[in-house]
């Protein structure tokens, strides 16, 4: 999708300090990239290894944090430091529980994906940052060679993690998703977490089996933890679970479920589904999110595998029920998930307040 944002002559003057190269961090990097091209801001990129929530200066008079951490806790030396600090998974109860709480935003909703065209600001990161072979892929990634010399999409790229509601489908049903070896953990309260979410999704992956047969494909990545002990709950190809093998399945199904991350957090896998708009089944999300994100309007909820299969039901015998709910994704993926616009609402939040 083209767009092209007018905001005046002068762009926003961005300075970001680029402290690594995690997965979870795309998202933001790319939403800056895109608003650059657009003419919205103007990057410039510090590296400066410093960890902790990635820092950005806004037109030198503002200091905003983006903390994209699967958990619900804030890192309260970059808060103090910070005029705004955009948290993913924001538990609401923060603003009136810690100092500097009325500084928090919610970041939205987190997943990977990189820009369609070359990144130099992701050439340079993958240059410093990344190791090995990860190097070279990240920097191939940098560039967007794929596109150039006529190989398949293998990365997540704006144009190929997006889609209109397709509504004509027949309402089959998706939930790819791995466990987490608990003998790994670095805690026994780490382990008992591990083990719930291990087990939530193995007992949804055979309810849905059992009940939707054929209309039903899931299972669980085949991981060592998995085939160890729920090889009734392994995929049936194991390639599938690939990324690039993944995103491209993703289109064909119209039901989506989905169970909560690590930490209670929101994954990727909601965001995935928001971006392609499918009807959403998912257990209750209890982090604040930017806009009108909420149950009955963008997703069905549930908190047992027994009323897992009884939304997705719902979602089968409802199509005005399923197509609304897909719409609702459709627009809010375009106000708050994109990259760009992820990262506008929160500049622009920084320009009302300062």
């Amino acid at each position: 999708m083209s767009r092209k944002i007018v905001t005046g002559n002068t762009p926003l003057e961005c300075v970001i300090y680029a402290a690594d190269n995690r997965p979870h961090l795309q998202q933001i990097y790319t939403g800056f990239k895109l608003l650059q091209k657009a003419g919205v801001v103007k990057c410039k990129y510090v590296y400066d290894g410093r960890k902790g929530p990635l820092r950005v200066q806004l037109d030198g008079r503002s200091t905003l944090r983006f903390d994209v951490s699967d958990s619900y806790g804030i890192d309260t030396e970059s808060l103090s430091s910070a005029d705004f600090y955009f948290k993913r998974d924001l538990d609401p109860s923060l603003a009136d529980a810690i100092a500097g709480g009325e500084k928090l935003y919610p970041l939205g909703l987190n997943y990977l994906v990189y820009p369609d065209t070359w990144d130099t600001g992701a050439t340079a990161r993958a240059f410093r940052y990344d190791k090995g072979t990860n190097k070279l892929w990240a920097i191939l990634r940098s560039t967007a060679a794929e596109r150039f010399i006529g190989l398949p999409d293998i990365f997540p790229r704006v144009s190929n993690t997006e889609s209109h509601p397709l509504l004509r489908q027949e309402p089959r049903i998706l939930f790819m998703t791995r466990t987490y070896d608990p003998d790994l953990a670095s805690n026994p309260d780490e382990a008992s977490e591990w083990e719930n979410l291990n087990e939530m999704r193995v007992a949804c992956i055979r309810k849905l089996k059992s009940e939707f047969g054929k209309r039903f494909y899931g299972g669980l990545a085949c991981h060592e933890n998995a085939k160890r002990r729920y090889s009734d709950c392994l995929l049936p190809d194991r390639k599938l679970s690939r990324k690039w093998n993944y995103m491209k399945m993703l289109p064909c199904y119209p039901i989506c479920v989905t169970t909560a991350g690590l930490f209670g957090s929101a994954g990727w896998k909601l965001s995935e589904y928001v971006a392609f708009s499918k009807a959403i089944v998912s257990e209750k999300i209890f982090c604040r999110l930017p806009g009108n994100f909420c149950e009955g309007d963008n997703y069905l909820s549930f908190d047992s595998p027994e009323q897992c299969v009884e939304r997705v039901a719902e979602l089968i015998g409802n199509v005005e029920l399923r197509h609304a709910l897909m719409l609702n994704n459709y627009r809010y993926y375009h106000s708050f998930v994109r990259p760009d616009s992820l990262i506008m609402n929160a500049l622009m939040i920084s320009l009302r307040k300062t």
